[in-house]
C-alpha cells in the first residue's frame, strides 16, 4: 500500500483551504484518483503535510460523534464515500476499483496509523473522567478572544479598549500584511447622476441629458457630510473601492430604476493594507495555539464581510474598531471580501493615495435586482442539545 501512487486535482478538492493548497503546490501531471482526469495534481505518497492537512480537516468539519463507532457514528472513512465538504465522492469507474478507492481514502487521511501515533489526533481519548470526545467541529467553535470583544464593545466606549487591542492585534495583522503596486486600478459607484445641456441638431437644440458624476464627485464626501459606514465612524471620510464594477455597484445598494455613477481610481503610491480576504488555514492547523490565532482573524475577517441589515447598523461598532486597530497599526487601509458579490473591497484611509481616472465614467441604469434565497432549515443536534440554522 505504502508504495501506491495516489494523486488529488484541485477539482476534486472540495474544503476551500485544501483547495487553495492543491492549486499552489501541484506541479505533477498526473490522473487524478478520484475523477481519472489528467492534470495538474499532487502526489500523496510524497505530501506529508497534506497528510496531516486532511486528517485535520475531518475535525475541522465534524464532530466525532459523526464519525466515531464509539459515540454512535459511522466509521472511517465511509463520510468520504458520499457528499461531504472535503473532496469529492464522485469516484469514477468504482466499482471496477473498490480497492484502490479504499486505499486512497486511507492513504489521504493516514488511517493506517492508530491515532496516538498520529501527528494530528482526531479522537478525544480518555481522560480522568472516562471516554470523552470532541462535541463540535472547529469550523463552528468561535474565537473566544474575539467574542469577549464583541461583548465588550457592546458595554464600553471603543475608545477604552483601543490600547489592549492595539498591542494584542497589531503583531496578528502583519502576518496580513498586503502590498498594493503604484497604478492598481479599482472601481467606485455612486447612486445618482448630474444633468447636462448638449446642443443636437441642425437647429442647435439644447436638451438636458443624464451624465454620470465625475472625479470629486465620485469620489469621497466631505468630513462634514461622511455618514458612519462598515469602516468608518460618522465624521470620518474613508475610500471605499471594489476590485470591480459588479461589486461596486452592488456595494451600493441600488434599487431598480436607480442610475448608477461609475468611475475608475488608481493608486498613486505604495500602499500597505491588511488583507483579510483570505486566511489560510494551512498556516494555522498544527497546534492549538495557532488554531486560536486562526479563529480570532477568520472571526474578524467575517465580521467585515458579512452583510449588516439596515436595523442592525449598531453592529457598524464592531466593524468600525476593527478598521480603527488597522489603521492604528500603521496600515494604509484593509482588503476585505464583499458581502454582495463574489469581489472584494478596499477601504483606504486616505483618499489622497488614489486619484480618479478622469478619462473614465459611465452611468448605468439597474434594470432588475437577483434575490438568492433558502428554506430556513435546522440541523438539530441532540448531544448538544442545540439547532443550527443551516
Amino acid at each position: 500500500m505504502e508504495n501506491e501512487d495516489y494523486f488529488l486535482c484541485a477539482d476534486c478538492s472540495k474544503d476551500i483551504y485544501l483547495k487553495n493548497y492543491v492549486k499552489e503546490n501541484a506541479k505533477d501531471q498526473a490522473v487524478c484518483t478520484i475523477c481519472l482526469k489528467k492534470g495538474l495534481s499532487l502526489k500523496i505518497s510524497e505530501n506529508t503535510e497534506l497528510i496531516n492537512f486532511c486528517r485535520f480537516l475531518i475535525r475541522y468539519h465534524f464532530p466525532e460523534y459523526d464519525y466515531n463507532i464509539h459515540w454512535g457514528g459511522e466509521d472511517l472513512p465511509k463520510q468520504f464515500y458520499e457528499s461531504n465538504p472535503i473532496i469529492s465522492h464522485e469516484f469514477q469507474e468504482y466499482d471496477s476499483r473498490v480497492e484502490e478507492v479504499e486505499e486512497f481514502l486511507y492513504a489521504l487521511f493516514n488511517l493506517f496509523v492508530l491515532d496516538l501515533e498520529n501527528k494530528i489526533s482526531i479522537y478525544y481519548g480518555h481522560d480522568s473522567n472516562g471516554r470523552g470526545l470532541f462535541p463540535y467541529s472547529i469550523k463552528d467553535e468561535k474565537s473566544e478572544t474575539w467574542m469577549k470583544y464583541k461583548k465588550a464593545l457592546k458595554e464600553n466606549n471603543y475608545f477604552l479598549l483601543e490600547k489592549e487591542a492595539r498591542e494584542k492585534f497589531s503583531p496578528l495583522l502583519e502576518e496580513l500584511r498586503y502590498e498594493i503596486r503604484l497604478g492598481e486600478r479599482y472601481s467606485r459607484a455612486r447612486i445618482g447622476y448630474v444633468e447636462e445641456v448638449v446642443t443636437v441638431g441642425l437647429t442647435e437644440q439644447k436638451v438636458k441629458i443624464k451624465a454620470p458624476y465625475r472625479n470629486a464627485e465620485i469620489s469621497v464626501p466631505p468630513v462634514t457630510k461622511a455618514k458612519a459606514g462598515r469602516a468608518n465612524r460618522q465624521g470620518v471620510s474613508f475610500l471605499y473601492l471594489a476590485s470591480d464594477t459588479v461589486t461596486a455597484i452592488g456595494e451600493v445598494r441600488p434599487h431598480p430604476g436607480h442610475y448608477v455613477s461609475l468611475g475608475n481610481f488608481v493608486s498613486n503610491q505604495v500602499m500597505h493594507v491588511a488583507d483579510l480576504r483570505f486566511i489560510d488555514l494551512v498556516k494555522y492547523y498544527c497546534n492549538d495555539e495557532l488554531l486560536e490565532l486562526f479563529k480570532f482573524l477568520r472571526d474578524v475577517s467575517n465580521e467585515l464581510s458579512i452583510p449588516i441589515l439596515p436595523e442592525e447598523h449598531e453592529n457598524y461598532l464592531v466593524t468600525q474598531f476593527i478598521s480603527d486597530i488597522v489603521r492604528q497599526s500603521g496600515f494604509d487601509g484593509i482588503l476585505f471580501n464583499s458581502s454582495v458579490s463574489s469581489g472584494y473591497n478596499l477601504v483606504a484611509f486616505n483618499q489622497k493615495s488614489f486619484d480618479c481616472d478622469s478619462e473614465y465614467s459611465e452611468l448605468v441604469k439597474v434594470t432588475s435586482l437577483k434575490f438568492d434565497y433558502k428554506k430556513t432549515t435546522y440541523h438539530i443536534d441532540n448531544w448538544l442539545e442545540k439547532a443550527k440554522e443551516l
